[in-house]
């Protein structure tokens, strides 16, 4: 009787093991739901705050040059050590470039905008010295000294100092703020400069070069055809930056985003819109209602002038994403486009700016204004 009675036990428990494995799955959480876009916090990088003396630091670029993270900026402390407007960290250590980028009429240098180019990393920005060489707005680094470049800075229209004189490298030249370009010996001027007098946001999209120009009160996107800068269709402005933040080419569609009310006659689905080479059309975005239970998820482009979108894997990331039930609570975040749908990568109390790739990582910055009272930036990171 003993072992029949616990055959009997042992079969109600199998029994109720296979009630539990045949149990439905849950499902998966909608496409852009509230469950799918739920983050994870950001990683801190230890020691990888910046600050100034006497007032707020900021990051305005990034890039890679020889295996190690470049920053740019306006900043005197990186990482804990002195450094004028530029740093190097190779994902441990902080390393300064000589005496760094200085102004030595004004306390206002700063650093734009780098680009890599024949073996060396070209820095342009509002600085009058670099590592002590005196200089225009413009100078390279060979990875243990600085230059400036021979027979530029005679040419009539040299100085560039200035924030939106991005530079990209387009049919082997380093195009310089859609001003001029340099080929590593001969300067040249591009024609019909002065619709780019503010070129910034310079982009390749299908062998073009494409930049934006802000002036005034008139917006422009603009296309070069190797003698003019040809206006793409009207660009009307949201608001009084009047300026198009960032620029990325994604599944053969140029995305732009900025203060942007409407851009080809199309009114603008939260100020990100996507150009396929003959026409523009809206991206959609996240947007969900919010309740005490159910926080609402959106994308605030054009929240901050440093607005930056990267590539990767297939998917691009852009900052600025908000998760809140209420106008006072934020959470920030990294939104996450596979061409699909939206998700959300990361969680910060304070806000979140300039996205980039660096070692298989998504980097990003936070302004410690919300929990320092500071605006001073921190690196921190997150995985794709």
């Amino acid at each position: 009787m003993k072992n029949l009675i616990l055959l009997s036990a042992s079969l109600l428990l199998l029994g109720t093991a296979c009630k539990k494995e045949n149990k439905a799955p849950t499902p998966a959480p909608a496409p852009n739901s509230p469950a799918a876009l739920a983050p994870q916090p950001f990683t801190i990088v230890p020691n990888g705050s910046f600050s100034k003396s006497g007032n707020n630091a900021d990051i305005y670029c990034t890039v890679e040059y020889n295996g190690a993270l470049y920053i740019g900026g306006d900043f005197s402390i990186a990482g804990g050590i002195v450094a004028n407007n530029i740093v190097k960290w190779d994902g441990t250590n902080w390393f300064v470039l000589g005496s760094g980028l200085r102004d030595t009429v004004s306390s206002g240098a700063y650093v734009s905008s780098m680009c890599v180019y024949n073996g060396e990393l070209y820095v342009s920005g509002n600085f009058s010295s670099a590592g002590g060489v005196s200089c225009s707005g413009l100078a390279k680094w060979n990875g243990t000294s600085w230059s400036v470049l021979p027979n530029f800075y005679s040419h009539p229209v040299s100085y560039i100092n200035g924030s939106y004189n991005n530079l990209i490298v387009f049919n082997n030249k380093l195009v310089i703020g859609g001003k001029y370009t340099w080929n590593g010996s001969i300067v040249d001027t591009l024609t019909n400069t002065s619709r780019i007098s503010n070129g910034g946001n310079l982009v390749i999209f299908n062998g073009n070069l494409y930049g934006s120009i802000s002036f005034g009160n008139g917006l422009k996107f603009s296309k070069w055809n190797g003698l003019n800068w040809i206006d793409i269709e009207g660009v009307v402005a949201q608001g009084n930056s009047n300026q198009i933040l960032s620029v990325l080419v994604f599944n053969n569609e140029l995305y732009v985003n900025g203060d942007i009310k409407s851009i080809g006659g199309i009114a603008i689905n939260n100020q990100m819109a996507k150009w396929n080479g003959a026409s523009w059309s809206t991206v959609n975005t996240p947007q969900t209602s919010a309740t005490p239970t159910n926080p609402s998820y959106y994308l605030n482009i054009g929240w901050t002038r440093t607005m930056s979108m990267c590539v990767y894997n297939n998917c691009f990331y852009i900052n600025e994403m908000h998760n809140s039930s209420n106008t006072t609570n934020y959470t920030h975040g990294i939104a996450k486009w596979d061409g699909t749908n939206w998700s959300q990568l990361g969680k910060h109390n304070d806000p979140i700016y300039h996205t980039f790739i660096y070692n298989n990582l998504i980097f990003a910055f936070s302004s410690l204004f919300l929990s320092s009272g500071n605006g001073n930036p921190q690196l921190m990171y997150t995985q794709p």
